[in-house]
């Protein structure tokens, strides 16, 4: 008997036609037997499929193990027939670099599939069951390796959209909405998937935000901007594994079944992620930072980017409110090392992702905060004023011929547009967000006790009392005036910077002057 099986597997061998081998991994332990019961009769191809055969104690397997070179549509059946005796396909094996669109397993009753890698343009799948939002789930979790296996820009299950792209990527990428939320729930069992979706993602953000020959500061500002606008922090764990993947901002989505507001989220490893994505697709140097938190010892994480040589830290973690309705902030935009070591959440750098040294990390000593400090006097707390605007146009050559007598920090703080120069471009620039008139309130030419009290009295009562004694309501001009730190409204932020203005004679505030500057970059 074994000699009569050892030459029908001899004949069956020299009549199959000869195929390429694409794996060696046969996952004979979907057999109920052991590995040795088992009898190999060779590799078949029918029909474009790469079939292995296989009997155990007079049972028949087929095992799907690769498909013809060349196939665009690929279909398996349940059960195939060769020399008169009938396979039942088991089980479809890890499938390398296959090339197809379309792939019908409507008719197999498979154990197992396992990962495929499609190295063409997958988008088409036929599989038994009916997609409906009830089983949505149990599809995606059934099927999820062939499903990491699709791409292109349109992506079905038996005709019912899984995923849309547009072409040229001008519009949002969708996930269909009978699979969305099981999408959502599962993407991390299907990376391939989800880092194709993402990157499909971050090129549409990219392309959307930015504009060809935007400055490499326009696109660290736009980008920081959505990524803050378009996720939140989430409030209940740090632990799910969903937050620490590339994916994180564009796939982690959470509803209120689950305790949250309707929204995505991630933490802070996740928009140190996503920023870092979203920089390199639009070309500026952006490098991933970790660290310890120097209160509780917490990890964190966060970037630094290059900006015409010089670096800064950005943490998009701590410029993100927990209200996304509430917009973003700057706090933690192009700041130094010292700005964060002087920060309630500062954070020891401790470590960081491969392409960084330890040494390379402390780079950072240029900052936004100072913008504008041109004169270099510790006296001002680093506070740009019309001090600094007088001393930058005296000594304006200095500046542009890199003279010794200008540091390279005072040079970093004149260059307001951030072109990599501080020359005339960047006085025009100042002397538009110096206006000599804020803080004037009574428009009577001079900041002093009388525009504080003009202002604290439209305050609290809406009205103030004119020198004739009558009450009057305050002009657009007077309220354009006593809005010192520019933010549309007047309240005791703007007390307290009049107060500044009355005691140093500044005629602006820091944080007005550089929300001019950002609204300046970014228009």
């Amino acid at each position: 008997m074994k000699l009569k099986k050892k030459l029908a597997a001899i004949a069956l061998a020299a009549s199959v036609m000869a195929v390429p081998v694409l794996t060696e991994s046969i996952p004979l332990l979907h057999f109920s037997n052991t590995v040795a019961s088992a009898t190999y009769y060779g590799e078949v191809t029918i029909d474009d499929v790469v079939y292995k055969l296989y009997e155990n104690y007079g049972v028949y397997y087929a095992f799907v193990t690769g498909v013809a070179p060349d196939c665009d549509t690929v279909t398996i059946q349940n059960s195939i027939s060769y020399n008169e005796k009938t396979y039942v396909v088991q089980a479809i094996t890890p499938l390398i670099d296959i090339n197809i669109t379309k792939l019908d397993i409507r008719a197999v009753n498979i154990v197992n599939i396992d990962k495929i890698t499609n190295s063409g343009n997958l988008q088409e799948v036929i599989i038994p069951e009916t997609v409906t939002e009830e089983n949505a789930e149990n599809i995606i979790e059934k099927y999820g390796s062939v499903i990491n296996a699709m791409s292109g820009d349109n992506l079905t299950i038996n005709g019912v959209e899984l995923c849309t792209f547009s072409d040229d990527n001008t519009t949002e990428p969708e996930l269909g909405h009978i699979f969305k939320k099981a999408i959502y729930k599962h993407f991390l069992a299907m990376p391939d998937f989800s880092n194709m979706y993402t990157e499909r993602y971050v090129e549409y953000v990219v392309k959307n935000n930015t504009k060809p020959g935007d400055s490499d500061i326009k696109k660290a500002i736009k980008l920081h901007d959505w990524l803050d606008n378009h996720v939140t922090y989430n409030p209940l764990t740090t632990s799910d594994e969903r937050d620490h993947v590339n994916a994180s901002v564009f796939l982690h989505h959470e509803d209120e079944e689950s305790g949250y507001k309707d929204g995505f989220y991630t933490v802070c490893d996740g928009y140190a992620r996503a920023y870092k994505l979203l920089m390199d697709k639009a070309g500026v140097t952006c490098k991933k930072v970790y660290g310890k938190s120097k209160y509780g010892n917490s990890a964190h994480a966060w970037n630094i980017v290059e900006i015409n040589g010089r670096w800064y830290y950005i943490d998009s973690t701590w410029d993100d409110y927990e209200d996304n309705e509430s917009g973003v902030r700057y706090d933690y935009f192009l700041r130094a090392k010292n700005d964060l070591n002087h920060s309630m959440y500062t954070y020891r750098i401790y470590i960081s992702d491969e392409e960084i040294s330890k040494d390379e990390i402390n780079l950072p000593t240029y900052s936004i905060k100072t913008l504008g400090d041109v004169d270099d006097d510790e006296n001002d707390n680093g506070l740009a004023n019309a001090l600094d605007l007088k001393y930058f146009k005296e000594n304006l050559k200095y500046f542009k011929e890199n003279d010794k007598r200008i540091s390279e920090v005072q040079r970093a703080n004149a260059d307001i547009n951030f072109d990599g120069k501080a020359d005339e471009n960047d006085i025009k620039i100042m002397e538009k967000y110096f206006d000599s008139v804020i803080g004037d309130v009574n428009c009577n030419g001079v900041v002093d006790d009388n525009d504080k009290k003009m202002l604290v009295d439209v305050i609290h009562y809406g009205y103030f009392i004119s020198p004739q004694g009558f009450e009057e309501m305050p002009s657009s001009e007077h309220m354009r005036r006593g809005d010192i730190d520019m933010d549309g409204d007047l309240d005791q932020d703007d007390v307290s910077a009049i107060q500044d203005l009355i005691n140093k004679d500044i005629h602006t505030s820091k944080r007005g002057f550089l929300e001019g500057i950002r609204l300046y970059l970014t228009r």
